[in-house]
């Protein structure tokens, strides 16, 4: 086996009811943390925090901003299956949309649990 040749795929996420764990509707494309997409996403918020000037802290606010920028990164793609929607729209896949929907907390939560389950992106 050429370890080389060993690359890690995207997986859908299907959004599930916090309460009931009934499926949504709503199914985001996920690429791994190691995809080139969110290194790059990683980097540049790190680089963003590095230009900050050294005696202004950083809030609470703002490392969750990028923590959920660096998340955004890895969802390449999403559908709205049946009757699924966002406030009565099936939104667009846009950075947008995707940081929109990722603000909420139980959605974040779920994309987070898959986004570390490195062995899911290497499935034959």
């Amino acid at each position: 086996m050429d370890l080389l040749t060993i690359k890690p795929s995207t997986v859908d996420v299907h959004i599930k009811h916090p309460g009931t764990g009934a499926n949504t509707g709503l199914v985001l494309e996920i690429a791994s943390r190691d995809s080139d997409v969110v290194k790059a996403e990683f980097r540049r918020q790190l680089d963003k925090g590095l230009q900050r000037r050294s005696n202004k802290k950083m809030t609470a606010d703002e490392i969750e901003s990028r923590n959920l920028a660096i998340l955004a990164a890895s969802v390449t793609g999403w559908r709205w299956e049946g009757d699924a929607s966002w406030g009565g729209k099936k939104l667009d896949y846009t950075k947008q949309n995707v940081l929109t929907v990722l603000s909420t907390s139980w959605v974040r939560k779920q994309v987070e649990e898959e986004a570390d389950s490195e062995a899911d992106f290497f499935q034959s």
